[in-house]
């Protein structure tokens, strides 16, 4: 029976996959960067982050830690549990 990685002579061929040789013009190649591809990141991390959503929770936030407060706000108290 023929093993899966056996040559037809009886020896075992290498089952290693060999890289594709890199092209020395890839590597220098300079990349422009366009306006419009700083403005596509930058929409695109604004995304990720989210702004009006944690806005929501330090909003939420200093809300409830204004009416936990029994003896008055506190505001360095308050910045530090919004900041810290």
């Amino acid at each position: 029976m023929k093993r899966p990685f056996e040559k037809s002579d009886g020896g075992m061929a290498s089952s290693a996959v060999r890289p594709a040789a890199v092209q020395p013009a890839a590597l220098t190649r300079s990349v422009s960067v366009s306006l419009s591809t700083i403005r596509g990141r930058m929409a695109d991390y604004l995304e990720l982050t989210k702004p009006r959503i944690s806005v929501l929770v330090l909003l939420v936030t200093a809300v409830g830690f204004c009416f936990g407060s029994t003896a008055g706000v506190d505001l360095l108290l308050m910045a530090n549990a919004l900041l810290g």
